[in-house]
């Protein structure tokens, strides 16, 4: 058949060459756990590159975990401060003793007079310092005057809730009993004065009397001149001390102006009401007559001065005339002789 063609020496190198090659398949096989195994050992490795750059200030300041110690400089997610008086104030964990500076969130002061005055507990002992929640003061004289007990006995210093006052002229004005007797010293609720002169002037009886000193309530006093000015009755003479009411004065000079009757003579004291003044220059300028002469001292309603150049250059007349005529002025007709 002549010497084989190449490609029967090829056929021939294959077959001979297919068992190595099935041995170096199966070496490939064998290696390629081992690879995977590499593939396996670049992925830890990778995860350990990977942890190695997890580590705080990472300057990837978004992802990065949250700082592991205590006055991270990632403000925002680090951990709590895990000591008192961490530079972290927002989160960190209440002050745990008294007088923490965290004064928001510190627990109530533990003791009485605690620097925390919002959150403290109420101050155990009278007189404590903490004015708003502290007990009621246990004793008479509390300085906590808005919560103490009421006062135990009279004259209690509390006088806002402490108990009426026991006796007469209590020192507490406000809800102490009324005052039992004449001129008690509590003038808002107690009884009506029982006499004239009351000292309790606001809800005492009409006093019986003329003068009474009270003058809100009282009767009208009955005679003239009486000390009650409001209700009085009118005075009934002359020159009455009740110059509101009582009726006009009957003669000149009365001492009501006000209401009194016009002055009837000339020169009244009463200058708005009086009567014109009769006569020239009265001392009521305003609604005196005209003055009757030249010259009036009253120069706004005097009568136009009657001559001429008078010294009232305002309203004086015209000067009437010029004089008579002089002889130049007369002219005679030149034939009849006659005066034209």
């Amino acid at each position: 058949m002549g010497p084989p063609t190449p490609s029967k020496l090829l056929q021939h190198h294959f077959w001979v060459l297919q068992p190595h090659l099935w041995s170096s398949s199966t070496h490939l096989w064998v290696l390629q756990p081992h690879l995977r195994s590499s593939s396996t050992h670049l992925r830890v490795l990778q995860l350990h590159l990977r942890s190695s750059s997890t580590t705080y200030g990472s300057s990837n300041p978004i992802q990065a975990p949250p700082a592991p110690t205590y006055g991270s400089s990632n403000p925002i997610y680090g951990p709590p401060a895990p000591t008192y008086g961490a530079s972290n104030p927002i989160y960190g964990p209440p002050a745990p003793t008294y007088g923490a500076s965290n004064p928001i969130y510190g627990p109530p002061a533990p003791t009485y007079g605690s620097s925390n005055p919002i959150y403290g507990p109420p101050a155990p002992t009278y007189g404590a310092s903490n004015p708003i929640y502290g007990p009621p003061a246990p004793t008479y004289g509390s300085s906590n005057p808005i919560y103490g007990p009421p006062a135990p006995t009279y004259g209690s210093s509390n006088p806002i809730y402490g108990p009426p006052a026991p006796t007469y002229g209590a020192s507490n004005p406000i809800y102490g009993p009324p005052a039992p007797t004449y001129g008690a010293s509590n003038p808002i609720y107690g009884p009506p004065a029982p006499t004239y002169g009351a000292s309790n002037p606001i809800y005492g009886p009409p006093a019986p009397t003329y003068g009474s000193s009270n003058p809100i309530y009282g009767p009208p006093a009955p005679t003239y001149g009486s000390s009650n000015p409001i209700y009085g009755p009118p005075a009934p003479a002359y020159g009455s001390s009740n110059p509101i009411q009582a009726p006009p004065a009957p003669t000149y000079g009365s001492s009501n102006p006000i209401y009194g009757p016009p002055a009837p003579t000339y020169g009244a004291s009463n200058p708005i009401y009086g009567p014109p003044a009769p006569t020239y220059g009265a001392s009521n300028p305003i609604y005196g007559p005209p003055a009757p002469t030249y010259g009036s001292s009253n120069p706004i309603y005097g009568p136009p001065a009657p001559a001429y150049g008078s010294s009232n250059p305002i309203h004086s007349p015209p000067a009437p005339l010029m004089g008579p005529p002089t002889p130049s002025m007369v002219l005679q007709h030149p034939l009849t002789g006659s005066i034209i």
